[in-house]
């Protein structure tokens, strides 16, 4: 029996799934009110795409800040295409899992 991850990869071979979370503490949310949301992100995309997407759906402002740790350790550079970070850094369950922690600039908390 396959599970979900490999149905996903198999279904969807030149994508990569993210499983994102925001930390607990943040202020931050998604419209619908999680913390939580999971993503398909085609393999040669540079995370600055993905990092777009994400300011987006959040509604941030040009003064808030966010930072996107792969597996609780690793800063994303936006030049990174998603496949290389996902090769590197993917899950034992298949999942490239990312956490999203937010920092006010210019004086802003």
């Amino acid at each position: 029996m396959q599970s979900i991850q490999e149905s996903i990869i198999d279904k969807y071979p030149d994508r990569v799934p993210i499983l994102l979370e925001i930390i607990e503490k943040s202020k931050l949310q998604f419209s619908d009110g999680s913390k939580f949301k999971k993503y398909l992100v085609d393999k040669s995309d540079h995370f600055y795409h993905f990092f777009q997407i994400l300011r987006n759906s959040l509604k941030l402002s040009k003064q808030e800040s966010i930072y996107l740790f792969v597996n609780k350790t690793g800063l994303i550079k936006p030049e990174s295409q998603v496949g290389e970070i996902y090769a590197k850094y993917r899950s034992n369950d298949g999942f490239l899992r990312i956490i999203l922690n937010e920092y006010a600039t210019f004086g802003n908390c």
